[in-house]
């Protein structure tokens, strides 16, 4: 193990330089994942069926410059991830470049176009993916005062090619160095638009007695601007 990361350290300071954060990440995953945490990785077959490596659904990428971030979706679609509900983390842009395109068609290809553009060694992103696959925990680390963590569940096996929910603003994000910092947006949009409700509920803020419902045209164009704003894939009205 110590050969391993001695490794590790090398490559970091000779021939990674143009991503340290990436290389630390890397470096601090492979120390703080446990055999228990880890569960098989399947390379390209599982059960004599080839695997698909995609983003969970339950999770949304967000790239902006300096900083990416991974924010679970306020709608729960496994159980087993609701302890997960909340949460939201920064991650170095080059981490959330990974994240975006791992889904991308067959793992294999997925990796060596991951490592062309960051101009890293394939091996380590394949390390790196190893580590989160399927892990049933969250994990993280501090990183000059702030939080880096990786949710349960973020990056799943499935027989099916999959897309996640990625949204970027710049595509050249990943050249950016890391700055920890707030989202440009709005991380979510709850949008009402009618008071006709059934329920009763006693904790709901909304007015029932106003009758001014919103029209179609005002309900598009909420969601045309919300859209414009950098919301995620689902207020694109194509």
């Amino acid at each position: 193990m110590k050969r391993f990361y001695i490794t590790i350290y090398k490559k970091r300071v000779i021939d990674y330089s143009l991503h340290p954060v990436l290389i630390e990440v890397l470096w601090i995953l492979n120390i703080q994942f446990s055999k228990e945490a880890c569960p098989p990785y399947y390379f390209m077959y599982k059960n004599g069926c080839i695997m698909y490596i995609y983003l969970n659904p339950q999770y949304v990428i967000r790239n902006e410059n300096n900083c990416s971030y991974i924010i679970a979706k306020s709608a729960l679609i496994t159980a087993k991830l609701e302890y997960a509900m909340a949460f939201a983390s920064v991650v170095p842009p080059s981490i959330g470049y990974i994240l975006s395109h791992i889904g991308e068609g067959e793992l294999n290809a997925s990796i060596e176009n991951i490592a062309n553009t960051l101009n890293i060694k394939s091996d380590l992103i394949d390390k790196f993916i190893r580590k989160i696959i399927d892990n049933p925990v969250k994990v993280g680390w501090n990183y000059k005062g702030v939080t880096i963590s990786f949710p349960p569940y973020l990056l799943t096996s499935v027989k099916e090619e999959s897309e996640g929910s990625v949204y970027t603003d710049n595509e050249l994000f990943y050249t950016t160095d890391f700055i920890p910092k707030r989202p440009s947006v709005p991380l979510n949009l709850n949008f009402m638009i009618t008071t006709q409700c059934r329920t009763d509920c006693m904790y709901c803020y909304a007015d029932r007695n106003r009758k001014n419902d919103l029209t179609s045209w005002q309900i598009i164009k909420v969601i045309d601007e919300a859209h414009d704003m950098g919301g995620e894939s689902g207020f694109d009205r194509r």
